[in-house]
């Protein structure tokens, strides 16, 4: 047996990653093969030539090969065999392995080929095809190992963005909410004057920014998820429509901006609280973007078994080269909120994650200058034709 003897091996000074030569195994007990190989595959590869299978497994094991080049016919241990173990044991089962053999019927080509092979030499080797296709494996191997590596770096940021959300969901939350109690109690303290609820102004509208930063990268926490899961029932858009209006009515009426809703028709099956965030979201928006004194209008609009929930503004409106990438994580157009409202170009993305979840659309009409329409679009359901089977289990007619 002969493992990386001194006359056997050429072993080349080590290298950084990035720079270092291919390694070749050669497993082959026919020594002029192996010297051709040396010929052929030197100084371009660092090579470790080994006489039989059993060695060329404990050199599998110790080193890191980009690629083997293997007989099939060896006393002992044959080609085959090698090719299984290697096969067969993870931590090599991805190695390019070339076969070389004397046999060229292809009954032992398909044999290779199915036991895991990569290639496929016979004897005698001719040089150009062998450096060829070796080279192919390297290439191949290396690109696999590159992509192998870019995985567990990303494997490692996402670990670490759940690490930070989950910073933000305690340590970050919870002193927020402790400064705004503190500014409600502090406000008994200060006598009326004009100047200092100026101030409290500026520090609640500065708290409740940092309050919905966190919430925004929450909800993109949650979303990127592969756990996340929605709750999902029938709900009447109506509902929905009403509770955020109410939630947005002073808002609104502190910018002079007029909510108005219309019809508001459609059932559809969906989690309650995500749906409304959705609602709220595009309102909010709608709101964040509207001059002083102008409309947001809200309405539903049934058609062919979908139902589409549309939030009308008055604002600037969003260019065509702005539209194409409004639903995008982190996207801002160059619209400003008209009274200073942070803006982390979550909320419209938040929307289309939502929505696609809920198997449904979301778009925009607009133009600069024109205002926007945002809508979502979701299937619609026949609230008796979902409750019929019921109602007839329990004997109730719903005619």
């Amino acid at each position: 047996m002969a493992v990386a003897t001194h006359s056997d091996t050429q072993t080349l000074p080590l290298r950084t990653h990035a720079q270092s030569l291919p390694h070749l195994l050669i497993i082959d007990d026919d020594a002029p093969t192996r010297e051709l190989m040396r010929q052929l595959f030197s100084p371009a590869y660092e090579l470790t030539c080994v006489d039989n299978g059993q060695a060329g497994l404990e050199a599998i094991g110790n080193h890191d090969f980009d690629a083997v080049l293997l007989d099939i016919m060896m006393p002992d241990m044959s080609g085959f065999t090698v090719l299984e173990r290697i096969r067969g044991n993870p931590a090599s089962s991805h190695l390019p392995v070339i076969l070389i053999s004397g046999l060229n019927d292809n009954e032992t080509i398909v044999k290779g080929l199915n036991l895991g092979a990569n290639d496929y030499l016979t004897k005698p080797v001719n040089i150009h095809v062998a450096h060829a296709r070796v080279n192919m494996q390297v290439k191949l191997k290396r690109l696999l190992d590159e992509h192998k590596q870019a995985v567990m770096q990303l494997e490692q940021l996402s670990q670490l963005r759940e690490h930070f959300f989950k910073i933000a969901s305690h340590d970050l939350k919870n002193p927020l909410a402790n400064l705004r109690l503190a500014l409600h109690e502090l406000s008994y303290f200060i006598s009326p004057d004009p100047e200092a609820e100026a101030i409290q102004s500026v520090v609640h509208t500065t708290l409740g920014d940092m309050q919905s930063l966190i919430e925004d990268f929450l909800d993109l926490a949650a979303l990127e998820n592969t756990g996340f899961q929605l709750a999902l029932n029938y709900i009447a858009l109506k509902d929905c429509i009403v509770h955020v209006v109410t939630q947005f009515e002073r808002l609104a009426r502190r910018k002079n901006i007029t909510l108005r809703v219309a019809e508001t028709d459609g059932v559809v099956l969906a989690d309650r609280a995500r749906l409304i965030q959705v609602i709220s979201n595009l309102v909010s928006n709608a709101i964040k973007f509207s001059p002083p004194h102008t409309t947001v209008e809200i309405w539903t609009q049934l058609n062919n078994g979908r139902v589409r929930l549309f939030v009308r503004d008055e604002g600037p409106g969003v260019s065509p080269q702005e539209r194409a990438i409004l639903f995008s994580e982190f996207a801002t157009g160059s619209a400003r909120p008209t009274g200073g409202e942070s803006s982390t170009g979550l909320g419209l993305w938040v929307v289309a994650k939502l929505v696609e979840l809920l198997h449904g659309s979301v778009g925009v009409e607009s133009g600069s200058g024109e205002g926007s329409i945002f809508w979502i679009e979701l299937p619609a359901y026949d609230m008796k034709a979902v409750i019929a089977p019921a109602a007839k289990t329990a004997g109730i007619s719903l005619s």
